[in-house]
């Protein structure tokens, strides 16, 4: 059976094979577990300020809205690192929390895009 959606919540829940896809072209596939098990590590991190361009760029950031972003790394040294860059940059981080993604987040990465565009 092939079921396809935006609602990867949903896809979590009831799909054993995941292929992610972006206009036609296969940018991931595999067991859901798979994909997430190497998956980069994410954050989601409020500031009080906009996130510097060069580092939105290497983190491969994502616009929440309201100077939160969602971010990835491939490594805690990167978190760490993160952090010494933002405090030279001038930036106070108000919250920051570090977890496994989840497939939206996967697919965010993989696209360099929201769910919604």
């Amino acid at each position: 059976m092939l079921y396809t959606s935006h609602y990867m919540e949903e896809v979590e829940a009831i799909c054993q094979r995941v292929a992610i896809l972006d206009q036609g072209r296969v940018l991931s596939e595999g067991t859901l577990d798979d994909l997430l098990a190497t998956a980069d590590s994410s954050a989601e991190i409020e500031l009080d300020r906009p996130l510097p361009p060069a580092l939105a760029e290497r983190y491969a950031a994502t616009d929440l809205g309201h100077f939160k972003f969602g971010l990835f790394f491939r490594s805690t040294v990167e978190a760490a690192r993160l952090l010494d860059e933002l405090a030279e940059a001038g930036c106070t981080v108000r919250q920051l929390h570090v977890g496994r993604q989840n497939l939206e987040q996967l697919f965010m990465r993989l696209t360099r895009r929201s769910l919604r565009d």
